[in-house]
Parts: structure tokens; sequence; C-alpha cells
């Protein structure tokens, strides 16, 4: 159901290079380290795309696979919250710090953390409607 009624959701795996300030060139190698978010809407009809968080670049490659959230979804309110490990306090010094992550979060973003993207998950009832549309097709 590609339409204005769906959003269409994506998973993307990303990598990153530290921004220099010298007209923002790039340092030589991609931090190792791989990162994992989703994007939504016009962004899943892209290959690749580039981000910019703080003094880093990232390189995001989409997945080819969709899945589509109906924009009337009455189930839980779901964000992706973008957060910076050196803003969280943790004892694990093996973690890299200037790196964000993504986590999932019920309701709203905690804080500290940068509100990404936001959407209803599919409620009882409209998985029910959903069957009932595939029931009739088949």
């Amino acid at each position: 159901p590609i339409d204005a009624e769906h959003h269409r959701v994506c998973i993307a795996a990303g990598s990153s290079a530290k921004v220099t300030s010298e007209a923002n060139s790039e340092s030589d190698a991609r931090d190792p380290h791989q990162v994992f978010r989703v994007f939504y809407d016009a962004a899943c009809d892209k290959k690749s795309l580039v981000t910019f968080e703080g003094e880093r670049k990232f390189f995001w490659d989409i997945g080819t696979e969709k899945l589509f959230l109906p924009h009337t979804a009455t189930g839980i309110h779901l964000c992706l919250c973008h957060v910076v490990m050196s803003k969280l306090k943790t004892s694990q010094e093996s973690v890299k710090k200037d790196l964000p992550f993504y986590t999932w979060v019920e309701s709203k973003c905690p804080k500290g953390a940068k509100k990404e993207l936001c959407f209803n998950t599919m409620g009882p009832a409209d998985v029910l409607n959903a069957v009932h549309l595939v029931d009739e097709v088949v």
C-alpha cells in the first residue's frame, strides 16, 4: 500500500568519519563502528544518504525492505531517539563516546536525546482491518 495514507519506514546501516573544522574536510578513515537507525517516507526512495551530526559525517546505506504503517494507526506511540554517548553517564570506557546511537522509546524521548521520528504502531483494530483486507483479496 504505497500511498499518501501510509508511512514507509526503512532500516539503514551507517558508518562515520570525523569532520575537521578546516572547511568541513573529512578525516582519512571511517570509524569501524557501525550504527543502525530507520528513515521514513521520501528517504526510503534512496539507496544511500549522508547526514551530519555534530563533528561526524554519517554515510547511510538504506535497506531495500520497507515497512508500511497507516497514518491513522491507533497503537502505541513510538519515537526513534538519537542519543550521543558523551551525554550519558557510563562506566564502560570501551564505548566510543562521540558516536551516537538510536533507540526506540514509548511516548517521548528522554531528556538529552533528540527526537528523529515518531509514529503510532498498529493496534489490534488496525491489524484486524488489514487482515480482513488481505482475506478479501485472496
